[in-house]
């Protein structure tokens, strides 16, 4: 974010606050018309950027909450079109307080209205709409216009009306629209709202939708003449024939291109819930066995419905079905997929491998993930890195670490004498795995030289490449040097945890060498037409294959107690940090000399980028400039292109999960005062990172049970990722990045809602921070948090029908019993509990958290007088 826009923003809502307190305050008084819940609805636009929101809230509830008068609706309204952000953002805020009366103000003569001012009330009704006045804004779909159907659409999958009844309503809704909607862009609305609904018609219709691209047809539910649909309804192919500006062939394609993005839309949606995943199990496995008989199973499946399942979705759905069905399911599956005739389909079967096994291992199932692990081999999918997962799984289940041994030493015997260059990448891989496990066994001689030995192959592959330059091999290549750089990041942890300083020879050494691949990488990168435009250590640390993943933040790990790994990966950010300190904040850096602390100081490190100065040299030299950029700012501009590592955010969680929130808090409260005085602190990433710094040391402070000062500092980081959701939405170049923050947000609010509950026993306001974050994302995590909140308020079938969607894992034991101690099912809550608090992977810092929390939690309330409860927490 520029400086000027960020001032300019500021500006706004410093504007826009005043004016909505002020009118808020003039309906002070009036007769009491809205709940305390409803009240706190007040901080949800504009005032939701400012930490004085909850208290105006909470003045509203304490004096009364007015009713507002159809004339102070009609006021309201009218400002929600003025071109004045401050004076829209403050009606919007008091409309949203009015509740259903504004709501059912907003649909009065909402179609004589000109379109713009439709556009702008439907924004407001998708975020208003409720049980209660959902057959006043359900009439409003018929509108013309796609842009204010879309609106309306985005606001039925609101939590809200997900209630009984209510949700067969809006389904119902949804899918007559859908036969009869001819615009694209409102048709993929309807797809991802009915992917959000618990219902099985939702689920029918999605998979209706399913148009195989390869039939040229258009949606079979497009509009017709005699079907009621108005002129903005008809088909987009249709449309753009009638302006002259496309031939029929053009058409043509308009609506093939149209069905497929339709396709994927469904395909998507249909994967967001666990019975829609089943759903795409059962098809395939229909299909894939028609196949085998030769009846032609395959080409009832849509390609691009079989790329979108394959990229988010399939793998997922047979481990969550691997229960129900037999191994040699999964192997038929994966094997037709890996023998597909599309190449497309063929490159996405490695990733649904990947989170086949990710997904069975998440939900404790480890013996089958190893049983599919050598079931699947010889089956046409990639072996060797099958044996990689498998050598990579034995390390994060935290069995014996020799355990994992055998598979990379398989490897390694087998790979050695290949010439191949994807198999040396596989053999260096393969050292590596084989030093994480000699690591963990504490063999820290026998890891170095494993380490050593798969850096030497990579070394040898990367000077090849550039001898022999191919720009095809660049993505190999960066690949290579992320690996590379994770065998010398286990170099250094090994250092660390021998306990060498940050400035013995061996750990700058190490540190510099991750530094320097990481540049390297960072180079070629650059290059390449996708690339990004900043560049960190993060590739590196966070490697799937890399110490953070396999050992210092992996619970399970073995060999080494947790106390002792994160003490090592605090130094270890610390040595980073040394030899680049703008790049890893929050970790305190050695004093060092300038060839050491500062790459474009160091020639070994900065020699790549000589490379860049010359091309972009060159390049203005072909264009007739000047290129006038001296050393001192060439260097400068480099430095800036080089982005902060959370890797201080990933420490700090590490330490809260142990019980240790003090310390968690002090590395939160480091690595934000080091961005706050950050070289790069003018630019939007900055800020995104002192916002989630904020959110962990709120989180901090909910866990030493300082509820008030926990919602402050959540409250200051819900306000700059909002400012920074609204620049993205503004900004072309950002806007990329929206769903992260809208993610992020999600997040905040989720932490607002446990602390408000928990610590400062206030259930209404939880409620509203939670509804909040579920209309923002819907994911599992919030799926077994909206059954607690069902329970909670009394809606036990409701709750129960989402239990039944809930896989059980063990992420999830804690507010599972929660969720039935609510429900009055004693005997289920006190048995997850249990599991809860047996965990053989938890250490003593976390199981005492955890005991801590059950006892301050209402939720568990009806457990307390049981002296099972009172063993299980003591």
């Amino acid at each position: 974010m520029s400086p000027l826009f960020r001032f300019v923003f500021s500006a706004v809502l410093a504007v826009s606050w005043p004016v909505a307190a002020a009118r808020a305050s003039s309906f002070v008084g009036r007769d009491a018309g809205f709940t305390g819940a409803r009240a706190c609805t007040v901080a949800s636009v504009s005032a939701l950027a400012s930490t004085r929101a909850p208290a105006l809230a909470s003045s509203l509830v304490q004096a009364g909450a007015p009713a507002f008068r159809a004339r102070d609706f009609e006021i309201e309204l009218a400002e929600l079109a003025s071109p004045d952000p401050s004076a829209t953002a403050a009606a919007l805020s008091l409309l949203l307080a009015g509740g259903d009366g504004a709501v059912r103000a907003a649909c009065a003569g909402f179609a004589g209205e000109t379109a713009s001012v439709r556009r702008v009330r439907a924004r407001f009704l998708a975020l208003a709409v409720g049980p209660d006045t959902l057959r006043e804004v359900l009439v409003l779909l018929d509108d013309p216009d796609p842009a204010v159907r879309r609106a309306l659409i985005a606001g039925l999958g609101s939590p809200r009306l997900a209630v009984g009844t209510v949700q067969d309503q809006v389904v119902d809704a949804l899918v007559a629209r859908l036969a009869r909607e001819g615009e694209s862009a409102v048709r993929l609305e309807l797809c991802a709202t009915l992917g959000r609904a618990a219902s099985d018609r939702a689920l029918d219709a999605l998979e209706a939708s399913l148009v195989p691209p390869s039939s040229g047809a258009t949606p079979s539910s497009g509009a017709t003449p005699n079907d009621g649909a108005t002129p903005n309804d008809r088909a987009p192919a249709k449309a753009s024939a009638t302006t002259g500006a496309a031939t029929g062939a053009d058409a043509a394609v308009a609506g093939f291109a149209a069905a497929s993005r339709e396709g994927r839309a469904a395909a998507q949606a249909l994967a967001a819930r666990p019975a829609g995943r089943a759903r795409i199990v059962a098809w395939l496995d229909r299909a894939f066995t028609r196949d085998e008989r030769g009846a032609g199973g395959t080409r009832s499946v849509p390609e691009s419905a079989l790329e979108e399942w394959l990229a988010n979705g399939l793998g997922e759905g047979l481990a969550e079905t691997s229960r129900l069905a037999s191994l040699e399911r999964d192997v038929r599956i994966f094997g037709r997929l890996a023998r597909h005739p599309s190449a497309r389909v063929r490159a996405r079967v490695d990733g649904a491998v990947d989170a086949y096994f990710e997904r069975l291992r998440f939900l404790g199932e480890h013996a089958r993930a190893d049983a599919a692990g050598v079931g699947l081999l010889g089956h046409g999918l990639n072996d060797v890195e099958l044996r990689l997962s498998a050598a990579r799984g034995v390390l994060e289940d935290g069995r014996e670490p020799e355990a994992a041994l055998a598979p990379a030493d398989a490897l390694v015997q087998e790979l050695g004498s290949g010439l191949d260059v994807t198999r040396r990448r596989a053999l260096a891989a393969a050292y590596v795995l084989r030093g994480a496990g000699e690591l963990c066994a504490r063999r820290i001689d026998d890891a170095d030289r494993s380490f050593a030995h798969g850096a030497a192959v990579l070394d040898a592959l990367l000077e090849e490449h550039v001898e022999l330059h191919d720009e095809d091999l660049d993505g190999f290549a960066i690949e290579a040097l992320d690996l590379r750089g994770v065998a010398e990041a286990w170099r250094l942890l090994a250092d660390v945890l021998a306990g060498k300083g940050p400035l013995h020879a061996t750990v700058l050494d190490h540190a510099r060498e991750v530094h320097r691949c990481s540049l390297r990488a960072h180079v070629l990168r650059r290059a390449r037409a996708d690339g990004p435009s900043a560049y960190s250590l993060d590739a590196i640390l966070l490697h799937r294959s890399g110490p953070l993943q396999l050992f210092a933040i992996n619970a399970r790990a073995g060999g080494v107690p947790r106390d002792a790994r994160l003490a090592a990966l605090r130094r270890f950010g610390d040595a980073l940090a040394t030899v680049a300190p703008d790049e890893m904040p929050g970790f305190h850096a050695a004093a060092a000399p300038a060839v050491i602390a500062d790459f474009t100081a160091d020639p070994s490190r900065f020699e790549f980028f000589r490379a860049v100065r010359e091309t972009e040299r060159k390049a203005a030299a072909r264009a007739g400039r000047n290129w006038p950029v001296d050393d001192a700012s060439f260097a400068a501009r480099m430095r800036q292109e080089r982005w902060p590592s959370d890797l201080a955010l990933t420490l700090s969680a590490a330490l809260r999960e142990d019980g240790r929130a003090a310390e968690a808090r002090d590395v939160a409260e480091s690595l934000r005062d080091a961005l706050e005085r950050h070289e790069l602190r003018q630019f939007y990433g900055i800020e995104n990172l002192i916002a989630l710094a904020e959110r962990s040391l709120g989180d901090s402070y909910t866990d030493q049970n300082d509820g008030e000062r926990a919602d402050q500092m959540l409250n200051r980081a819900l306000e700059r990722l909002t400012a920074l959701e609204e620049t993205a939405r503004t900004s072309a170049e950002l806007a990329v990045f929206e769903k992260g923050l809208k993610r992020q947000r999600a997040g905040i609010l989720r932490s607002l809602a446990v602390n408000a509950n928990v610590k400062r026993k206030q259930p209404a306001l939880a409620l509203e921070y939670f509804e909040r974050s579920l209309a923002l994302e819907e994911d599992e995590s919030s799926r077994v948090l909206l059954a607690c909140y069902r329970a909670r308020a009394g809606r036990a079938a409701e709750a129960r029908a989402l239990l039944a969607e809930i896989p059980d894992a063990p992420v999830h034991y804690y507010n599972l019993a929660c969720t039935w101690a609510l429900l009055g099912e004693r005997e289920t809550a006190l048995a997850y509990l249990a599991r809860e608090l047996a965990d053989p992977d938890a250490s003593k810092g976390s199981r005492e958290r955890q005991k801590a929390w059950a006892k301050d939690d209402p939720d568990l309330v009806s457990l307390y007088a049981d002296p099972r409860f009172q063993e299980l927490v003591k």
